[in-house]
């Protein structure tokens, strides 16, 4: 016991000779630590507002190389960030296009969505703007989810639907 309390400068790793890292440590010793990182750590400043703009340290993919879905990413891919942009966009253009089908003497067929136009249209607008957005948010953030993915390609479906129906009662 008195040995493994006493140990060797050598054992330790502080002699001339390095310990031998394939062999593991010995009974009441630690592995060796080599420190190998440079510069001063960057956690004891905070986060610039601009670096996320700059894609300073963010991750745009897993860290290990076969980790691709259900992962939380910091930058999206260009095509998740056109498809969410078409949906909101195209969000809008139903948005307008109800409010003119109304104004024209149509109906909204939603009971939650006429009675807001009742209300007024900014009621109408903002509600449309405010779902939607934030759905749509949640969809971006869980881009690499397979169910967020489907949700996205059925959403934008729905609205490329919805803007057949609209064309169909201008004609």
């Amino acid at each position: 016991m008195a040995e493994s309390l006493t140990q060797h400068p050598v054992e330790r790793g502080t002699g001339a000779e390095a310990p031998n890292p394939a062999a593991g440590p010995r009974r009441g010793q630690a592995w060796p630590s080599v420190e190998r990182r440079g510069g001063s750590d960057r956690r004891l400043r905070p986060t610039r507002w601009y670096d996320s703009l700059l894609g300073h340290r963010r991750r745009h993919r897993g860290r290990r190389q076969r980790e691709s879905r259900n992962i939380y990413v910091d930058l999206y891919q260009v095509a998740d960030l056109i498809l969410i942009s078409l949906i909101f966009l195209l969000n809008l253009v139903d948005a307008g296009l109800t409010l003119a089908h109304v104004a024209g003497g149509g109906v909204e067929q939603n009971p939650l969505m006429h009675q807001l136009i009742r209300w007024g249209p900014a009621y109408f607008l903002l509600e449309k703007f405010l779902v939607v957005g934030l759905c749509l948010l949640a969809v971006a953030v869980h881009n690499t989810f397979k169910l967020a993915t489907i949700g996205a390609w059925t959403l934008l479906a729905f609205y490329a639907l919805l803007m057949v129906r609209h064309i169909s009662y201008l004609i």
